[in-house]
């Protein structure tokens, strides 16, 4: 296939999803809205944003917004969705358009897209590779930069300027506007021929005065950083939980850590708004998990669960994502999903994985308890009782049933009989290991 065919598909490919995205929005609740205006920068009219559901919104999300959620998404001012899903953020830069153009990752090869989603050219390179980085820069008086590197020793290694037709050009004749004595123009400059970049060097292809508005001359390291921001200049703080010093004293207090993981709320106020890049505010309002240094462990925002507190066990931990009950893996990616509403008419609580198994259970208003539905596997199966009403792992019937001591649970299982209600510790097969007697208090 040509350079050109794929250009042509490609582009095909993002014109359908445009238009299938036209009327599609973005739903950020009030404490998002506050932060979209303090922190996001609209170029050209657009912005990216990682399109984060919740438990509130999502019932009143269509189910091609729905098919939105947890990916990356151009939006307008009015929240409304431009581009689609329908590309990659590259590994080494944030996405911003100008002049009409932005560099995204489009099947791992470096493309530039349109304000429409349409793609216009490919550079030919990989976006994101285990030896080198791409950092493909935002035009600047119709040239933008392309620079590659090594990733293991960070030095650069290759270097190109290319117009937005995605031909390569010479490097442009860069004379800042003060220099040139014409500060505040942004009309080029032309060079006579005795200054001395001329003579030393023949005359360039392109020459530009230096806008002081956008003085990276297509070069973006500060966007590397900023994600974004207003102030490309100031270093904002990335995937942090921020407390005061009297907050962190009183929650290390509470020794929340399972694991050396806390689950938390992610309060925000003006002060942390002013501190903290794009991506980390998309949690305000939101829940996270934290290690022990207040790192936000994955870059997700969870609901607030109903009925149960998320807890790592066996490398998995019960969660809320998009309204519905599921089981993260300690990278944040859903592995189980129970497809059962975290906010339903049931209260229905996922327990920790002991023993490779979890009890699914459910809330009993008459006894002010909670019955077990049902056990999974780690892949989400449901198990079968082997004979039993009830199966449950050995360790849920320690401090509840005579003799019965942690020593025993490992592999172990108590389980009520189907005629006689009597509960019996049992090994893996279902078969009764002795009968258990409840403890009177």
């Amino acid at each position: 296939m040509t350079k050109k065919i794929h250009i042509l598909l490609l582009s095909a490919f993002f014109a359908v999803s445009f238009s299938a995205n036209a009327q599609l929005k973005y739903y950020p609740d009030s404490m998002l809205r506050q932060v979209f205006l303090a922190k996001t920068n609209f170029y050209n009219g657009l912005a990216l944003i990682h399109y984060v559901c919740d438990g509130v919104n999502y019932k009143k999300m269509t189910k091609q917004e729905l098919a939105l959620c947890d990916g990356y998404v151009f939006i307008d001012t009015g929240f409304r969705v431009k581009i689609g899903p329908v590309f990659e953020v590259p590994c080494t830069f944030y996405p911003r358009f100008s002049e009409g153009l932005c560099a995204v990752s489009i099947k791992g090869m470096m493309s530039y897209i349109d304000t429409t989603g349409k793609v216009k050219f490919s550079l030919g390179l990989k976006s994101c590779t285990p030896k080198e980085w791409v950092n493909a820069g935002p035009f600047n008086k119709g040239i933008a930069v392309i620079n590659t590197g090594d990733n293991k020793s960070n030095k650069p290694l290759k270097k190109f300027y290319i117009n937005t037709s995605g031909e390569k050009v010479r490097k442009p004749f860069i004379i800042p506007a003060v220099l040139a004595g014409i500060a505040g123009s942004k009309k080029p400059y032309i060079p006579k021929p005795q200054d001395p970049a001329i003579v030393a060097n023949r005359p360039p292809d392109l020459v530009i005065v230096e806008d002081t508005e956008n003085n990276n001359n297509g070069n973006n390291n500060n966007d590397n950083n900023n994600n974004g921001n207003l102030n490309p200049g100031k270093t904002y703080i990335h995937d942090k939980w921020l407390l005061d010093d009297k907050a962190k004293k009183a929650f290390y207090a509470r020794k929340p850590f399972v694991n050396g993981i806390a689950f938390v709320e992610y309060k925000c106020n003006d002060k942390i708004l002013s501190q903290i890049d794009e991506q980390t505010a998309t949690y305000c309002g939101k829940y996270v998990f934290v290690d022990s240094a207040l790192n936000v462990k994955f870059p997700v925002a969870f609901d607030k669960p109903c009925a149960f507190l998320p807890e790592f066990s066996e490398g998995l931990s019960p969660a809320s994502v998009n309204g519905k009950i599921v089981y993260i893996n300690l990278k944040g990616e859903t592995v189980i999903n129970l497809n059962i509403p975290n906010c339903g008419a049931e209260m229905i609580v996922p327990g920790p994985f002991e023993d490779s198994v979890a009890v699914i259970q459910k809330g009993n208003p008459e006894t002010n308890s909670f019955d077990p539905l049902y056990r999974i596997d780690r892949q989400g199966n449901k198990l079968p009782n082997l004979g039993f009403d009830n199966l449950l792992p050995a360790a849920y019937g320690v401090g509840k049933y005579t003799g019965l001591t942690v020593a025993d649970t490992p592999g172990r299982y108590i389980g009520k009989g189907p005629t006689n209600g009597i509960w019996f510790l049992v090994d893996a097969k279902g078969r009764v290991l002795r009968k258990l007697d409840r403890i009177v208090k």
